[in-house]
């Protein structure tokens, strides 16, 4: 993204083979965010990426309560036999 774009916001650009930090204010906070995919997921644009971004929530959602489900039973599996129950 050309810095033309955003004059204001800080730009992270290479100089001499190095990344430098170019910001409009002297102070200022830091902050980005990853997106990390699978290499099935769809590309997002920026039109539907807040649609995505709640779809993907529901869906890793979903697997981490079905997960946590799993390891419970798994769990309660394993101590019953620890125990000697059948």
């Amino acid at each position: 993204m050309p810095p033309a774009l955003l004059p204001e916001a800080s730009h992270w650009l290479q100089v001499d083979s190095r990344m430098d930090c170019v910001w409009h204010y002297e102070t200022g906070i830091l902050w980005s965010g990853s997106l990390v995919l699978r290499p099935d997921d769809p590309m997002p644009t920026c039109d539907d990426l807040p649609r995505y971004l709640e779809d993907l929530a529901r869906q890793r959602t979903a697997e981490w309560r079905g997960s946590a489900a799993e390891f419970r039973r798994s769990k309660g599996a394993a101590q019953a036999a620890a125990a000697g129950v059948a």
